[in-house]
């Protein structure tokens, strides 16, 4: 997903929030995910420096399971953050 200047980093901040915190409900607890913010931290993570506003960065979020069913319902969970 690709956010924009005004306030880019937090509105995919917010957005990652949002999907973290269905996870916790869905009851699978062999589903993982990795969230990167391409733009911003997607090479050095929570190693990169600081940065200013951004007019614009990409979320990515991967998510893998053996629970068909929760990895199904990660993708229908993306489609409102669009």
């Amino acid at each position: 997903m690709v956010y924009t200047w005004p306030g880019a980093q937090e509105k995919a901040r917010e957005a990652d929030r949002i999907v973290a915190g269905g996870w916790s409900g869905w009851g699978s607890s062999s589903t993982r995910s990795n969230t990167e913010f391409l733009g911003v931290n997607a090479c050095h993570g929570a190693a990169a420096p600081p940065v200013g506003e951004v007019p614009e960065l990409q979320l990515r979020i991967g998510v893998r399971g053996r629970d068909r069913a929760a990895v199904e319902r990660f993708t229908r969970e993306l489609i409102p953050l669009v």
